[in-house]
């Protein structure tokens, strides 16, 4: 009789766990169970582009790595930027999902598909003609790179674009699977043209330029059973409408996340730069992961929203596990920064200090991100001005004022904790916390 209570009791606990589990990873509209494919998928890329960034600073002097990073600075840059016409395609394919417009999606992508092909052939063509300005800016000895550099910002609008369709239609296995091709392919490339051809700052922009082709051509085949569907006129000045505003966000975003490491290379000898760059890479770690929440939520926001529906605790739920991440790494680098930065990059590293307290920086940032995000989301657009204001504020007191690498870095915890809570506070929604 005691061992059958036991027992059931042992099956009542399975059930609830079972069940709680459950609730959990399908409230929010499914938040948490996605952000959770998204996480471990992008968590296992990350970690084939953190390898490669870890490579290459290995295999690289600090100069040479500090001249690589400068370029895929000016890459996240852009990457940022067209992250706006990610998220304005997102939001409209998530519009026209709900109601089943097929058609008009296959329509907005083919349009979106050809614009942008001829956008990054302008940028590429205008990286060739600003080669040795470029080159003399960041000190670098070659133009190859420059050239390479044109190649992979040519792919970045329509990767934004293939992204885009892939959110919007909530298929984010793939999404996690392109982002997968993109870590493992430039890790694994990034060690034959390093390690065994010892090609330099090319063979790391070669790794990045293969990567982000194959990782585009990935996401591109899933659409191609939309695209094939017949064509539908569609509206696109609503389309331009909302865009432009994201554009400019994002832009603003992209500067205060990427400009130090331009500005340190520009103004710094090089193997300081190159310390630089390794805090820098390390810190903005924060950054990219929030972009994963942020961007699982945007289009299940944008969704709820044209259903009429309250999207507040999808962003309550993001800010939850972002502030997580951001706490448990602070502690983790608190304690033991010098030792992981040797560790992973090699006893010429030491950047602990500026390595912690560029933690709370981009701490600040990451949950910055997930606000503006959410409220392009919404369809809002009131922090615009604010966003330009700070994005060229940071790079002016940096490019004015830079008598050290750590006065660098203080301007960006104080302008970067600045941007969230005027952000939090200025909508009001410290509510949404005492809900």
């Amino acid at each position: 009789m005691v061992f059958r209570k036991i027992g059931n009791a042992l099956k009542n606990t399975r059930y609830k766990m079972r069940h709680g589990l459950r609730h959990h990873l399908e409230k929010n509209e499914g938040l948490l169970k996605h952000v959770i494919l998204m996480g471990i998928i992008s968590t296992i890329a990350n970690l084939f582009t953190i390898g490669f960034n870890i490579y290459a600073a290995r295999k690289l002097i600090p100069a040479e790595y500090g001249a690589l990073i400068s370029l895929v600075a000016i890459i996240f840059i852009f990457v940022t930027t067209f992250a706006a016409v990610q998220i304005t395609i997102t939001k409209f394919v998530s519009h026209y999902k709900v109601k089943s417009r097929y058609e008009e999606i296959s329509t907005l992508l083919k349009k979106s598909f050809i614009f942008f092909f001829f956008v990054g052939l302008v940028i590429f063509l205008l990286t060739i003609l600003m080669s040795p300005l470029i080159k003399e800016f960041l000190h670098l000895e070659a133009e190859k790179p420059i050239i390479l550099l044109g190649l992979i910002l040519w792919f970045i609008p329509l990767s934004a674009v293939m992204a885009g369709g892939l959110r919007g239609l909530q298929k984010f296995g793939w999404i996690g699977t392109s982002a997968l091709v993109d870590g493992a392919v430039r890790f694994g490339i990034g060690i034959i043209f390093l390690g065994i051809l010892g090609l330099g700052i090319a063979g790391g922009m070669y790794s990045i330029m293969t990567a982000t082709f194959l990782s585009f051509v990935v996401g591109f085949i899933v659409l191609v059973s939309i695209l094939t569907k017949h064509k539908y006129a569609i509206d696109t000045k609503e389309i331009w409408k909302y865009g432009w505003p994201v554009f400019f966000t994002l832009i603003a975003i992209a500067f205060m996340a990427n400009t130090d490491i331009v500005i340190v290379r520009h103004f710094f000898d090089p193997a300081i730069a190159g310390q630089y760059a390794v805090a820098s890479v390390t810190a903005t770690i924060l950054f990219f992961t929030s972009n994963i929440f942020s961007f699982t939520m945007f289009p299940k926001v944008a969704e709820l929203h044209s259903s009429g529906k309250d999207p507040s605790k999808l962003l309550k739920s993001n800010l939850f596990y972002m502030l997580i991440i951001c706490v448990f790494m602070y502690i983790l680098f608190h304690f033991s920064s010098d030792s992981v930065i040797k560790f992973f990059f090699g006893p010429q590293y030491n950047v602990g200090l500026i390595a912690r307290t560029l933690i709370i920086a981009y701490s600040f940032l990451s949950l910055a991100n997930i606000l503006v995000i959410y409220d392009i989301a919404m369809g809002k657009s009131w922090y615009l001005y604010l966003l330009i204001a700070f994005a060229v504020l940071q790079p002016m007191l940096m490019w004015f004022w830079h008598p050290t690498i750590y006065t660098i870095v203080i301007i960006q915890v104080c302008t970067m904790t600045a941007l969230f809570y005027i952000l939090l506070i200025g909508a009001g929604r410290t509510l949404i916390f005492h809900q």
